[in-house]
């Protein structure tokens, strides 16, 4: 692990450390917001390295939108993630408000912004966007959420992570991700590629696994030629998927 990332790590354990005496002080639990993502594997993963993963103080807890993959729910559970379901669902959010939208995240504030606990870890990154990088400026806040949503005093140990960092972490921590739903994707995503020789796609990949590589690991089309060929170090598309999530890809 480079010696950067090391360092990036050690401050996030020592957050999650502060955030959990902090809560635990006050008699309260400190949340785990849990998405089921990388992100949240990797929140996760340093939870137990900071020796508070399934102690009795720590809350680790999924907010379900009733949209979420069977297996994103599947894989929380599997980890010992408490599922929230909320007291409306996604389509009646739409047919109050309409289609949310980047401007009008009114689905957000009904089915996940809202206060639980009072002390939250969430494994928000500036990186993510720049409307994150400008939203995040320090790694706790007091926040607020609107509509009588209450509020919660939140810590970000991931926040000044990258792609890179988290990608990095979960190969050194030998960290396994959603096995199950890369086969799906990969699955269906071959027939429609097989089944559509005229689309786009085809001049741009080979496979449906180079589609599968650049749709997930890289930022755009741009980011993906410029470098996947040194980041296959050789490899098939495939070969580097099944080394990475640890699975077999036969038989699609």
């Amino acid at each position: 692990m480079r010696e950067e990332l090391e360092e990036k790590v050690r401050q996030s354990v020592l957050l999650i450390r502060h955030a959990y005496r902090h809560a635990t002080w006050q008699d309260k639990k400190l949340e785990v917001a849990v998405s089921g993502g990388k992100d949240s594997d990797v929140l996760i993963e340093l939870c137990k390295m900071a020796w508070v993963w399934g102690k009795d103080g720590l809350r680790p807890l999924h907010r379900v939108t009733t949209i979420d993959p069977p297996y994103t729910i599947r894989h929380c559970m599997e980890q010992g993630v408490e599922i929230r379901r909320p007291k409306r669902d996604f389509a009646h959010c739409i047919l109050r408000s309409g289609f949310p939208t980047m401007f009008q995240r009114h689905c957000c504030g009904e089915l996940k912004e809202f206060a639980v606990e009072d002390y939250v870890l969430i494994g928000v990154r500036k990186s993510e966007s720049v409307h994150r990088g400008q939203r995040y400026t320090c790694d706790q806040e007091l926040r607020s959420y609107g509509n009588g949503g209450g509020r919660s005093m939140q810590y970000y140990p991931l926040l000044d992570w990258t792609d890179e960092d988290v990608a990095e972490f979960i190969e050194e921590r030998k960290i396994k991700r959603h096995p199950k739903m890369v086969r799906f994707w990969c699955r269906w995503g071959k027939q429609y590629f097989d089944s559509h020789p005229d689309v786009k796609t085809h001049e741009y990949f080979s496979d449906v696994f180079e589609w599968f590589v650049c749709n997930t690991f890289y930022k755009d089309m741009d980011d993906y030629n410029s470098k996947w060929e040194h980041d296959r170090d050789g490899k098939s598309a495939r070969k580097f998927l099944e080394e990475y999530f640890y699975i077999s890809l036969d038989n699609l």
